[in-house]
């Protein structure tokens, strides 16, 4: 302690600093999926793209489950999906 004053000791572990990564670093071998909009990289579970904002998922009125925009059907719970919403 100096001057009375405790400053604690931040560890980040390889874990942290790996789910801390931003969106926008997403390369091509990361991804399996790209925007239908802009052909971007995006990974399986995000919800936008990252560079122009393109919904890709949406969650189930029912079972609140990411689902895809294009579905007609939740495949959780079976809830029909309305695509006027989108």
């Amino acid at each position: 302690m100096c001057g009375g004053h405790f400053v604690p000791q931040i560890h980040v572990t390889r874990e942290v600093r790996e789910e801390s990564r931003t969106p926008e670093r997403v390369t091509p071998s990361e991804a399996t999926q790209t925007c239908p909009s802009c052909g971007a990289p995006v990974q399986p579970d995000f919800v936008l793209c990252p560079r122009c904002g393109t919904q890709l998922k949406r969650a189930c009125p029912t079972c609140h489950k990411a689902v895809d925009v294009t579905w007609v059907a939740c495949p959780y719970c079976g809830t029909p999906l309305d695509n006027d919403d989108v």
